[in-house]
């Protein structure tokens, strides 16, 4: 179906920030109005194919490219080494709670930038116990 949806009252506000939606069967992500005229939403930093609904959202900073994913068919949603989303997201947001671990519980920010997604790339030329 759908990666995500939204039904937006008026005065809610919805931010999707850092965000990967590929290849869901009818859209990316769907935004409505609540019962009133609705609220607002933005898109920053994210890679979203089909965008449907009754409330446009503003987009800044989109993402594009192919997510490279390790093994998509067989659900394995982490980015390769070589992935184009990586270190593409927005540094640390500068607002709401910031949580500094990725799905798996690794450390999220690696470098100057997040990466786009649910998971940080975890590649490592050394880790820790090198000698």
């Amino acid at each position: 179906g759908c990666g995500i949806g939204l039904s937006l009252p008026t005065g809610i506000r919805a931010d999707v920030i850092n965000s990967l939606f590929s290849n869901n069967a009818i859209s990316d992500v769907n935004i409505e109005n609540g019962l009133t005229t609705g609220g607002s939403a933005s898109i920053d930093y994210s890679l979203v194919g089909a965008i449907t609904g009754n409330l446009a959202p503003i987009i800044t900073n989109p993402v594009s490219g192919d997510p490279g994913f390790v093994d998509a068919v067989g659900g394995d949603f982490h980015l390769r080494d070589n992935s184009a989303l990586i270190n593409r997201g927005l540094g640390v947001p500068p607002y709401y709670a910031f949580n500094s671990f990725d799905i798996d519980g690794n450390p999220r920010v690696r470098s100057a930038a997040l990466d786009v997604g649910a998971y940080e790339n975890q590649n490592m030329m050394f880790g820790n116990g090198f000698e």
